[in-house]
């Protein structure tokens, strides 16, 4: 399994994530947008 985290604008001080998931070659990737890579993956 894979996270795959986008930055969006730092400005942005959202405190949902919508996390979509996928499988794409076999492998498992859950995709998300947040402003900080370390709090999208603490959350």
């Amino acid at each position: 399994m894979f996270l795959e985290v986008t930055v969006t604008d730092a400005s942005e001080f959202e405190t949902d994530l919508h996390v979509k998931g996928e499988a794409l070659h076999g492998y498992r990737i859950l995709e998300v947008g947040s402003p900080s890579v370390s709090n999208a993956i603490a959350t």
